[in-house]
């Protein structure tokens, strides 16, 4: 896959955003990826563009990833005013450097904070055809209430969280660096598709055998204990608290160390010389290469926070941990979790001094303590936060998602046109297929191998005219949905405002049942005794019409309704199945959560019972009977879509898989079943996932034809169509249809 890293914070730079994206960036190219690099001049935390990097685009090649930076307005000032200037010009200068030297990339992900960079962020992504994945490694504006830089109900604070919750929904996935910034964003907009991407180190270079006694002669005084805060002197870090310890822990033989920059660094040094600590030493940020050696050749590593910020977890901590140093902590919620889950240092609330003193006293006096709690931080990197396992499970996560690693082809699996194009595999029962051609009907011996006319349906005016072109016969639907064949030899047809069947040995489809205006069928359900079904499909916006359920128990011939819904209780019907493990007829409604439902009936519809509903994650079309479950994709364009599983015998739900869209059709390759994801709403990827039993896994990927909204709702949208029957061992038939390559062409896939 082709990434686009889009961050304002890059080496040389120094910071722990510019560490992770870094690695990030290596680790990818490492597994065989394609990534560059868009990011700002360099500039940070002084404020000032670094020399060499003048003028408003460079383009130069960093640890071999390929790097293009656009210019900013660089500041370091608290006030907000400065800092949005800065944001929003790298906004607008990476928009316009995205657009003119940024070839089509696969994956745009883009870093917030600042959140105003995911505008730039989405719009590079729209232009380029990309996926565009939010990276939150801090939740604004929620960090910024937490720390009185906005007020929660200010006119700020509302239109950031309106523009992030915009994002959230738009975003192919959102990834969060903790877990409980993947959890706020949940609740806040629960139909985001999120990944918790987790912040890590690097272990064998963050190490203990990094210590180096030349660093603690250079540093400390004969005897003292070196505790160490390396990073950003910010708002955020709430560094008082450390020189406030310092005054207490005054005459002791304890030296604190501050390694770094940041806006409130001046201040800091101002109150320490003001309360004449001679225990505190301040020193510039040094490059992040001499770290490992300076935090594993110290004995505690003091990592505090102002106050509680939801998912803020410190990049310092896995630092320390994998140095073997324990950790002093000032902080609450998922940070403190870790240090306390892996038993790694002690920690104190944001504000709590009697405790945060306790805390150092604790570390100060007992040696052993601080060498049972350095050898169990280390235990934990290696087990849980290797940034290496985490870069190839993310890595491994988005491929999922994306489809094969074949960059645009489209199938992992072996796959072969088995028809010309513009035509639609209708139906497959081992070697016997039926296909259309328009209002042709195509019959198949041999898999497909080759075909013949099986008969013509008889229509005339606009649907004759609109069915041989493949563009006019999406618009108008003017083309056959389905084939049925039976044991008398007769054969029955859904197709546009009607059924039509052929009789045994006719070539001709006549129409036996005409649906009423604005009315459809989206299938036909047959039964082992040549009984037929199906459900109103309508639009029904204002659910005044009926909804009913037709059938035919002479073969097809006459029609007449079997059961009404009662008034405005569903909009419309999904699916009709025949169940042949209880001989049993199911039917799927929709469109409403307390409409979606899956009823069953077992004396043709003189009684139905509901099995599940009242929810998104029971709305389906694609539901296949299996011999202990009943299997479906979910229909929700509105949020996250799962591969279902309903027990028979508990009627209990279970999610089998997630998957990318919204599934318009399901179907089956023998003991295999499949489902195919659709385009619609915020879903921009057709995908094919087959299983056996509870498991299923992607076979195919189709990256949809370039077409604008309007073209969407004329003409229907992007799917790949699955034919009914129980299809063929080993061999899934399809048609995709609004896809890039083979739109419009039935298809065999080896699976």
């Amino acid at each position: 896959m082709y990434f686009v890293l889009h961050t304002q914070y890059y080496p040389p730079e120094m910071g722990a955003p510019q560490a992770r994206l870094s690695d990030l960036a290596h680790r990818l190219k490492l597994l065989g990826h394609e990534v560059q690099v868009l990011t700002a001049m360099p500039n940070y935390p002084h404020g000032r563009i670094f020399a060499g990097y003048k003028g408003g685009y460079k383009k130069e090649v960093r640890d071999g990833i390929l790097v293009r930076r656009a210019m900013i307005v660089p500041s370091n000032r608290s006030c907000m005013l400065h800092r949005l200037i800065s944001y929003l010009s790298f906004c607008l200068s990476s928009l316009l450097v995205g657009v003119l030297r940024i070839d089509k990339p696969d994956i745009i992900i883009t870093e917030s904070p600042p959140l105003f960079l995911a505008i730039t962020g989405w719009l590079l992504a729209k232009i380029h055809g990309a996926r565009f994945i939010m990276n939150v490694s801090d939740l604004w504006p929620d960090s910024a209430k937490h720390i009185g830089v906005l007020e929660e109900g200010s006119l700020g604070y509302r239109i950031m969280r309106r523009l992030a919750h915009f994002f959230y929904r738009r975003a192919w996935l959102v990834t969060g660096q903790s877990r409980e910034i993947i959890e706020a964003i949940t609740r806040q907009v629960p139909e985001a598709r999120t990944y918790h991407l987790s912040n890590g180190v690097d272990p064998e270079n963050f190490s203990p055998k990094c210590k180096n006694e030349d660093i603690r002669k250079r540093y400390l005084q004969d005897g003292e204990l070196g505790l160490v805060y390396a990073g950003l002197h910010g708002l955020f870090q709430g560094l008082e608290q450390i020189v406030s310890l310092a005054e207490h822990m005054r005459g002791q033989k304890v030296r604190f160390l501050f390694f770094g920059d940041g806006p409130e660094k001046d201040r800091l040094i101002k109150t320490s010389v003001e309360r004449r600590l001679e225990n505190v030493d301040f020193y510039p940020a040094l490059p992040h290469r001499e770290m490992p050696a300076i935090l594993a050749s110290m004995d505690v590593a003091v990592i505090p926070l102002k106050s509680k910020i939801v998912g803020a977890v410190p990049s310092k901590i896995y630092e320390a941990m994998a140095s073997g140093i324990p950790v002093l902590l000032v902080a609450e919620g998922e940070a403190r979790d870790i240090i306390e889950k892996s038993n790694s240092g002690l920690a104190a609330s944001p504000g709590d001094f009697p405790s945060l003193s306790q805390a150092v006293n604790r570390l100060v006096a007992d040696a052993g303590l601080r060498k049972t709690l350095g050898r169990a931080g280390r235990e934990a990197v290696i087990d849980t936060y290797n940034r290496r396992e985490i870069a190839q499970q993310y890595a491994a996560e988005l491929q999922r998602r994306f489809g094969p690693a074949q960059a645009h082809n489209l199938t992992a699996h072996p796959i072969k046109p088995i028809a010309s194009r513009g035509s639609t595999i209708q139906r497959v029962e081992g070697k016997l297929a039926y296909a259309s051609r328009g209002y042709t009907i195509l019959r198949s011996t041999n898999g497909g191998g080759n075909w013949e006319e099986d008969g013509v349906v008889a229509v005339s005016g606009w649907k004759k005219f609109a069915a041989p072109s493949p563009i006019l016969s999406r618009i108008l639907r003017a083309r056959v949905f389905g084939v049925w064949p039976l044991s008398s030899g007769a054969r029955i047809s859904l197709v546009a405002g009607m059924i039509v069947r052929a009789k045994p040995q006719s070539p001709v489809y006549e129409c036996v049942f005409r649906f009423p205006p604005g009315v459809r069928a989206l299938n036909l359900c047959v039964t082992p005794d040549r009984k037929f079904f199906f459900g109103e499909y309508l639009l029904n916006l204002q659910r005044s019409a009926p909804v009913r359920v037709y059938s035919s128990k002479d073969d097809g011939i006459h029609w007449e309704i079997a059961y009404t819904f009662p008034e405005k209780s569903i909009c419309h019907i999904h699916r009709v199945v025949h169940d042949p493990y209880d001989d049993s007829i199911l039917v799927c409604t929709g469109d409403r959560d307390r409409e979606v439902a899956i009823f069953r009936t077992t004396d043709e519809f003189r009684t139905l019972q509901p099995l599940v509903g009242g929810g998104q994650e029971y709305r389906t079309t694609s539901l296949i009977p299996r011999p202990d479950y009943l299997v479906y994709g979910t229909d929700n364009p509105g949020g996250q879509n799962f591969i279902m599983a309903l027990d028979r015998r508990t009627n209990r739900v279970e999610r089998l898989q997630e998957i990318p869209g919204p599934v318009l059709y399901g179907g089956c390759a023998g003991e295999q079943v499949a489902f195919a994801t659709m385009i619609e709403k915020r879903h921009h990827e057709i995908t094919v996932w087959a299983g056996h039993g509870m498991a299923f896994r992607q076979v195919a990927y189709f990256a949809a034809a370039k077409s604008n909204w309007l073209w969407r709702e004329m003409a229907g949208y992007s799917t790949v169509i699955l034919p009914d029957g129980a299809g063929r061992s080993g061999s899934l038939y399809c048609t995709p249809v609004g896809t890039a390559e083979y739109d419009g062409t039935p298809l065999k896939i080896e699976i």
